[in-house]
């Protein structure tokens, strides 16, 4: 290390005596600069951080202390390691000294080369553990942004300030879009490399007054002092811009896209720094509402519809952990004989009184990448439920549905597997059905899961037949028994002929695959009729029983869901 060392000494003598002992040590320092006074020491560190100091206690007009407190009167410690000498040893002086911020206290009565240089470089050392230990406790030890403690006493400093002086500031909440599927699919080392990708983006992308912070996992704040909704407006932009940028892994690119939401204060006397990290959050909930990747400003519309959707997103989660979910079943019969073939586990779920639809329950699984626990719980009360009536029908199957862009989860497939040891369900009592809402994710590693499930003996079909987005392809590479076309198939073909080509076209193209035909919602004889066309395996509508909650004994079941397949 070079550098410099201050030496606040307004003894020549003693002056002297540090010169001399230093020139018969080896020593660090390029430039010696001497002080005669607090008042001279003061002038030189306003425009200078010198790499270590020698302060002598008692100067002619003041002592050390008062240099320290000069020092410390902004509430921060001086930025450089100090040795301060004195003429008559103190242990309670010593102990004062330190608490003010210095690392080495030195009698001059014993002073030698060896003991200067000890004392000079063991205060450096100290120095430097020191602002290590304070980094760990105000920084993020993986990407180097400030932790949220340190954030938060930034924020009230910005906030306090802001009071007083009538400023504007921002305050901007961002995550990464399904950061957990990259940590669950790549393992947490890539997740960290993104990260620090994403820390690394976002830094290049504000300005070098603006403080950001992460505050857990896949969350990062970012405190904009003196700015206004325009300045945030700039900066969110070019987050947006730069991180999208690919990472590169072994495993190949992983894009990265953030949600972002912003709030500002305009001067509110009452706004606290939790309300305003609130409505960023809010914000940024709202963000990812909208369909996520874009950045949003809070705003305390009720009436605005992502207020409804923040809301299930905050409850869904915790209901799922909370059992608060339900299961209907529908059963799936025998197009020849109306005997019951299987039934399929259908989401339901009651909020405040209010039934949330299917379809919105599997977009906010999605969006909210809530599939591992979803399905956990899935897995768990389903194959509980069906224990009953497989002792009562050993023939019975189980439908069950994984969306195509989680195949790919080992964590999913070993849930399930787990859940039907411990409930003794055959694999061939069961079928998983593959559901084609988005894109097979992953497909090397998705086709691999799903081969492996088939070679255990469970079956696998691909729900909604041409409604999704790569069914051909799926049915070329994977080990489907069944295929089950869309209901929307069988709309009226005296009104839309082509739906009619399209069913047969795909029960044809089924049946030369050597794959069984489910047919989907059959709710009407007309429909029945439109079955015996394509001459469907099995049917699946409310004309055969609609879903109904579990009922132990198998027959009222059968018996409810009919009844209420023919009231609807």
């Amino acid at each position: 290390m070079e550098g410099q060392l201050l030496i606040v000494e307004d003894s020549p003598a003693d002056y002297e005596n540090y010169i001399r002992l230093l020139e018969t040590e080896a020593h660090p320092f390029t430039d010696v600069i001497h002080a005669n006074s607090i008042k001279e020491a003061k002038a030189y560190l306003e425009n200078h951080n010198p790499d270590c100091c020698i302060l002598d206690y008692q100067l002619q007009e003041k002592s050390a202390k008062d240099l320290l407190s000069e020092l410390n009167k902004n509430g921060e410690e001086p930025q450089f390691p100090i040795v301060v000498a004195t003429g008559h040893g103190s242990e309670m002086i010593a102990a004062e000294l330190m608490q003010m911020g210095i690392q080495e206290y030195l009698s001059k009565g014993v002073l030698t080369s060896p003991t200067l240089m000890a004392a000079l470089n063991k205060a450096i050392e100290n120095f430097q553990l020191k602002k290590k230990v304070q980094h760990l406790a105000h920084y993020d030890g993986l990407t180097g942004l400030l932790n949220r403690s340190l954030f938060l006493d930034r924020l009230e400093q910005a906030l306090g300030e802001s009071k007083r002086y009538n400023r504007h500031f921002c305050v901007i909440y961002l995550d990464l879009d399904h950061f957990k599927h990259i940590n669950d699919t790549y393992g947490h080392d890539i997740g960290d490399r993104v990260l620090k990708a994403a820390a690394k983006r976002i830094r290049k992308s504000v300005r070098s007054t603006d403080s950001v912070a992460r505050f857990g996992g896949d969350e990062f704040v970012i405190l904009m002092p003196e700015s206004d909704s325009h300045d945030a407006h700039f900066v969110c932009q070019k987050i947006m811009k730069n991180m999208p940028q690919n990472i590169e892994t072994d495993s190949g690119p992983i894009n990265i896209a953030p949600s972002i939401g912003f709030t500002t204060y305009t001067g509110s006397s009452s706004t606290t720094s939790r309300e305003l990290l609130k409505q960023a959050d809010t914000a940024l909930y709202q963000a990812k509402a909208m369909g996520r990747n874009q950045y949003i400003k809070y705003s305390d519309d009720e009436d605005a519809p992502w207020k409804r959707k923040e809301k299930l997103f905050r409850h869904l989660p915790t209901d799922i952990l909370d059992n608060k979910l339900t299961l209907a079943y529908q059963p799936i019969v025998d197009a020849h004989t109306g005997q019951l073939f299987s039934v399929e586990a259908l989401t339901r779920w009651n909020l405040n009184g209010e039934w949330i639809p299917p379809l919105e329950i599997v977009d906010l699984i999605h969006e909210g990448s809530f599939s591992p626990i979803f399905h956990e719980w899935l897995f768990n009360n389903s194959l509980k439920e069906f224990k009953h009536w497989q002792i009562q029908n050993p023939q019975l199957k189980l439908a069950i549905n994984i969306p195509a862009d989680q195949c790919y989860n080992q964590l999913i497939i070993d849930k399930l597997l787990s859940y039907m040891a411990e409930n003794d369900i055959p694999p061939q009592n069961i079928i998983v059905e593959i559901t084609e809402t988005h894109f097979m994710k992953y497909a090397r590693a998705a086709q691999n899961r799903l081969i492996e499930l088939n070679d255990l003996g469970i079956n696998l079909a691909i729900d909604d037949f041409g409604t999704g987005y790569s069914s051909m392809e799926y049915l070329a590479d994977l080990p489907f028994k069944e295929l089950k076309i869309d209901q929307r198939f069988f709309q009226d073909w005296s009104k839309n002929p082509k739906n009619k080509k399209i069913a047969k076209a795909i029960s044809a193209l089924g049946r030369s695959l050597d794959l069984e035909i489910v047919a989907e919602g059959v709710s009407d004889d007309q429909i029945v009729g439109y079955t015996e066309v394509i001459k469907s395996n099995y049917n699946q509508g409310y004309w055969y029983g609609a879903p109904v909650f579990f009922v132990e004994d198998l027959n009222e079941f059968q018996k409810q869901s009919k009844i209420k397949g023919h009231l609807s």
